[in-house]
């Protein structure tokens, strides 16, 4: 009973997770060489961090309609950015990969959104950043028990 009631106090406390993410994300701004949307770069993004996966996979991952997303990935595709490939297991589903282009813009992308997030944090004190770091490496850990990294 101690277990449930932590853990529900616990998870109301991540609400503020959404909000610093909004945060640091809808002031991004990606300075790049050619024009790139949100839902873009998130896809971009998604693929760097899990690659190969069926489209639906990235539908649900970046929360978007399947034809908005087919449309989003055909731009990718002519661009350069993303390859489709049938799937090895079922030759019907089309699996997603970032092309060697793609990975070159993903690594551009995620370093901006570093540099980004660090000018938002900059001007907090040595004490508040250590106490961030610490809780960020707290969150990797739970995401590494809960066996989220290859989903």
């Amino acid at each position: 009973m101690i277990n449930e009631k932590r853990a529900y106090d616990v998870a109301q406390a991540t609400n503020i997770l959404p909000k610093l993410m909004h945060y640091f994300s809808s002031s991004f701004k990606p300075c790049f060489e050619m024009p790139i949307k949100k839902n873009e770069v998130r896809t971009i993004i998604e693929l760097y961090y899990h690659p190969g996966k069926p489209m639906k996979h990235y539908i649900d991952s970046v929360d978007m309609e399947s034809g908005s997303f087919t449309y989003l990935a055909d731009k990718l595709e002519k661009k350069g950015i993303i390859k489709r490939t049938p799937s090895k297991n079922d030759k019907r589903v089309n699996v997603l990969e970032l092309t060697d282009k793609g990975k070159m813009v993903a690594k551009k992308l995620n370093n901006n959104f570093t540099l980004h997030i660090s000018h938002l944090i900059k001007d907090l004190d040595d004490e508040d950043l250590k106490e961030m770091e610490e809780a960020i490496k707290s969150l990797e850990k739970v995401y590494e028990k809960l066996n989220l990294t290859n989903k």
